[in-house]
C-alpha cells in the first residue's frame, strides 16, 4: 500500500520488512553473546572441577611416593597391590621399579658440572650382559628449550668391554685420551685429531641438536658438561641396532618409580629417582 499523505509516498509493507530484519539481527547477536557467556561459564566451571580433582590426585600421589620410598630403601617385599583405592575416589597405579629410562629422556645439565670431571655421566650397556655390546646404534641429544643458545660440551666415549678393559673402568675419564672418543654423525675422524666433544649450540647448523651413531657390539658413555651459569635442560634420544627403533638408557645406580594419581579423570604424575646406596 502507497500513503501519499503530506505529500509523501513509502510502501508500508517495506517498512515492515525492515523492522523484522532489525529484530532478527538484534536477537541474533544476544543469542551470540548468550552463548559466548554460557562457554565461558562453562570452561571456568570445567577448570575449577578440575583443580579441585586436581588436588586430591597430586596429594594421592605424593602419599604413595612416601610408601614407594620406604620399600625401595629398606628393599622390602612388594606390598603394592594392582592398585589403589584412597580416600575421595583417588584411585593409584602399582608402583613399579624401572631400572632404564624412556626412550625419550628428559633431564636437566646443573652449573656444577662446569669441567670435565664433575661432568654428568651415562652409560649404555645392556643390564642383562654387563660384558657384552650395549645394543645401543645411535643417540640423539638436543634442547628442550628450542630458544636455548647456551653451550653444552658433549663427549660420546666408546670401548669394547671383551677386551683390556672391562665394564666399569674408567677408560672414558680422560677427555685428551682420543682413542675412545667418538664424533657426531656425519664427522669425519682423522685418527689423532678426532674430536672429543662438540659444543651443541651454536653447532656448525645451527640447530641445538646432535647425533651419534654407535657401536651396538660395543659400549658407549656419555659425559655432558655444562660450564655456563645457567641450568640446561636437555632431551636425551636412543635407538637399537636398526638405528630408528627406540630403546631406553640403562639407570646406572638408581631406579625410576613412576607414580600416577587419579581423581575422577584428573590425573597427575610423579616420578621418583632413587639411588641405589
Amino acid at each position: 500500500m502507497v500513503n501519499t499523505k503530506f505529500g509523501k509516498s513509502w510502501d508500508t509493507n517495506r517498512q515492515s520488512g525492515v523492522t523484522l530484519l532489525l529484530a532478527i539481527l538484534v536477537l541474533s547477536a544476544i543469542m551470540a553473546i548468550s552463548f559466548s557467556l554460557a562457554t565461558i561459564i562453562f570452561i571456568e566451571v570445567r577448570t575449577s572441577g578440575d583443580l579441585v580433582r586436581t588436588e586430591g590426585a597430586i596429594f594421592g600421589a605424593d602419599a604413595v611416593s612416601e610408601q614407594v620410598l620406604f620399600k625401595v630403601k629398606r628393599n622390602t617385599a612388594d606390598f603394592f597391590p594392582a592398585s589403589i583405592n584412597l580416600k575421595n575416589n583417588v584411585v593409584v597405579d602399582k608402583p613399579v621399579e624401572n631400572t632404564t629410562t624412556t626412550p625419550v629422556f628428559d633431564d636437566t645439565v646443573l652449573t656444577t658440572s662446569n669441567v670435565f670431571n664433575k661432568g654428568k655421566v651415562y652409560q649404555l650397556f645392556d643390564p642383562a650382559d654387563q660384558g657384552g655390546g650395549s645394543g645401543f646404534a645411535k643417540i640423539r641429544i638436543s634442547y628442550i628449550d628450542s630458544g636455548n643458545t647456551q653451550p653444552l660440551e658433549v663427549y660420546v666415549c666408546e670401548f669394547d668391554p671383551t677386551g683390556s678393559v672391562s665394564y666399569g673402568s674408567p677408560v672414558c675419564s680422560d677427555p685428551n685420551s682420543v682413542e675412545y672418543w667418538i664424533n657426531q654423525l656425519d664427522s669425519v675422524i682423522a685418527g689423532a685429531t678426532a674430536q672429543k666433544y662438540v659444543n651443541i649450540f651454536p653447532p656448525s647448523l645451527g640447530t641445538g641438536m646432535e647425533e651419534w651413531l654407535l657401536d651396538p657390539g660395543k659400549q658407549q658413555e656419555l659425559v655432558l658438561v655444562n660450564t655456563t651459569t645457567a641450568v640446561i635442560p636437555i632431551k636425551i634420544e636412543t635407538f637399537g641396532p636398526d638405528v630408528s627403533t627406540p630403546k631406553p638408557m640403562p639407570l646406572v645406580g638408581e631406579v625410576s618409580v613412576p607414580i600416577k594419581a587419579d581423581n575422577s579423570g584428573a590425573v597427575r604424575r610423579i616420578e621418583l629417582r632413587i639411588p641405589n646406596q
